[in-house]
């Protein structure tokens, strides 16, 4: 998953589902982790191609945008 990181926090680690239900029951109940305070610091994202990534990217930016413009 690439080169190690300097800043002290872990690597991501990759973690393939038998099935696409795995996938999806366990990303749907993610939100949990955060109430426990062992996982409270991960975090659980589906694959996503280099393509999607960008899009979300740019969603997310133009949302921050608004948000700021807006206040």
């Amino acid at each position: 998953m690439g080169k190690p990181r300097n800043d002290g926090k872990g690597r991501p680690i990759k973690v393939v589902m038998p099935t696409t239900y795995h996938q999806r029951l366990i990303l749907s109940r993610s939100k949990s982790l955060r109430n426990i305070s062992d996982f409270s610091g991960v975090y659980l994202r589906p694959s996503m191609t280099k393509e999607e990534r960008q899009h979300d990217y740019e969603l997310h930016i133009n949302s921050n945008f608004i948000l700021f413009y807006l206040f």
